[in-house]
């Protein structure tokens, strides 16, 4: 079997604080209901990948949990889970919501995102 083009894939990690929309962007990236959608936070509990198929490239998006400040276990597991999914990716989706304003939270994603030494691309949603 021949190939006439060169398929390009990747990993794209979105990150963010709980319910900035990340589960609704990677639905609509990925046309397709693999993560869940609701207004209470830390609805998403594991990482969730969702799968984009273009005629050259494949994404691999991963969902994962909001990262917060707060210091209960819980949090702090999904805290966990949130930056190992910054691990090992090509790039990192930086969600926003833009009608909240800036927390103790979001310099704590940054420094996370900087750790993770690869592309960054902010989206900034609620525009």
């Amino acid at each position: 079997m021949q190939y006439s083009k060169e398929i390009k894939t990747g990993f794209a990690a979105l990150a963010g604080r709980p319910n900035v929309g990340k589960s609704t962007l990677m639905n609509a990236l990925v046309e397709k209901k693999v993560s869940i959608i609701s207004h209470i936070p830390q609805t998403t509990r594991h990482l969730i990948r969702g799968i984009l198929n273009t005629p050259g490239a494949q994404i691999v998006f991963v969902d994962g949990p909001g990262i917060h400040s707060f210091k209960e276990p819980l949090a702090q597991h999904l805290n966990a889970i949130a930056k190992r999914s910054l691990k090992d990716t090509d790039l990192v989706l930086y969600v926003v919501d833009t009608s909240r304003q800036p927390a103790a939270e979001e310099e704590k994603i940054i420094r996370n995102v900087l750790l993770a030494r690869t592309n960054v691309v902010m989206a900034l949603n609620k525009i």
